[in-house]
């Protein structure tokens, strides 16, 4: 039933751009496994200490310039309108208690960053604007005033942990974002994680932000999906079984229409031989959900928005 209108949503389901700032596909030689040090170009682990991926600079000795000149310039090109950034402050190593994504998404940033921080303005001063986002790793983690420090679950009761979460989010506004994706965050309860991400929209809104573009990731219960939409991958595996997602999800059918449901695109869909990135694009688009895409493969994304597979909540 690709042909039919199978999910209702509030909001766009225009497709993101997922960039990764930073990455973990370097090979640690002591502890044989990947390692979130390193460089693409072989350069010691000293020297790139936080995995910058170094595709047009390293923001943390060029600043950002030239990644938010790359960044527009292919969103732009492409058709997109949103583009999630992920590991803005680089990646812990794999010895650390939160172990690849850093919860200080935003704090720590080296003096090369801090001072082109602005740079992110510039996509919402595009001809035609494009809706800045930024991943928050491990948000249900709290990492102290230190990225170095050991992470523990995150608790919004607590006032002072609280408090430098929320600067996180504050920084990330100041830095021209309109979104947010909050990573591994059912970790929290869900009577922690309501009215935290209430908190998010408070601060969002002091800064003229009515709405802001929050997203949740895993998958979440039906409750949390009442105030965020929520995030799965295409591939994925359980209990041993490899699932491919093939078809509309009922939460958003039945259940609860209202918020959309974001599908990431993975790498490790193998449900080709040779995957044809645009057709399964395309086929998740016709499903529903809003497509979230890491490969520069897809070059035009204006031929699947899924208008037809997508009616009015009321």
């Amino acid at each position: 039933m690709k042909n039919g209108k199978l999910v209702r949503y509030e909001r766009s389901t225009e497709p993101v751009f997922g960039f990764l700032a930073a990455d973990s596909k370097f090979y640690h030689p002591l502890s044989n496994k990947r390692s979130f040090r390193g460089s693409f170009n072989g350069m010691c682990e000293a020297c790139n200490n936080l995995g910058w991926l170094e595709t047009t600079c390293r923001p943390d000795l060029d600043g950002w310039q030239s990644t938010v000149d790359d960044l527009i310039c292919w969103a732009s090109g492409a058709g997109y309108k949103n583009v999630m950034v992920w590991s803005a402050a680089g990646m812990y190593p794999p010895e650390h208690t939160c172990e690849g994504l850093s919860p200080h998404f935003m704090t720590e940033w080296p003096e090369a960053m801090l001072q082109s921080e602005m740079e992110w303005w510039r996509f919402s001063e595009q001809p035609d604007p494009i809706n800045l986002m930024f991943w928050w790793g491990n948000a249900a983690q709290y990492g102290g005033v230190d990225w170095r420090a050991d992470c523990e679950p995150f608790d919004p009761n607590d006032p002072i942990q609280s408090y430098i979460m929320l600067q996180e989010w504050k920084l990330a506004l100041d830095r021209g974002a309109v979104g947010l994706g909050l990573d591994a965050f059912t970790e929290l309860h869900l009577w922690e994680a309501l009215p935290w991400i209430e908190r998010l929209r408070e601060e969002a809104a002091v800064y003229g932000l009515d709405d802001p573009l929050i997203v949740a990731e895993p998958m979440s219960c039906d409750i949390l999906h009442l105030y965020v939409p929520s995030y799965l991958p295409s591939y994925y595996q359980s209990g041993g079984t490899q699932i491919h997602v093939d078809q509309y999800h009922a939460l958003a059918r039945y259940l609860i229409p209202g918020n959309e449901i974001w599908c990431q695109l993975k790498e490790e869909d193998s449900a080709w031989e040779q995957p044809d990135w645009v057709a399964r694009a395309e086929e998740l688009a016709c499903f529903g959900y809003r497509v979230l895409i890491h490969h520069r493969t897809i070059d035009t994304v204006s031929d699947f928005y899924p208008p037809h597979a997508v009616e009015c909540a009321k």
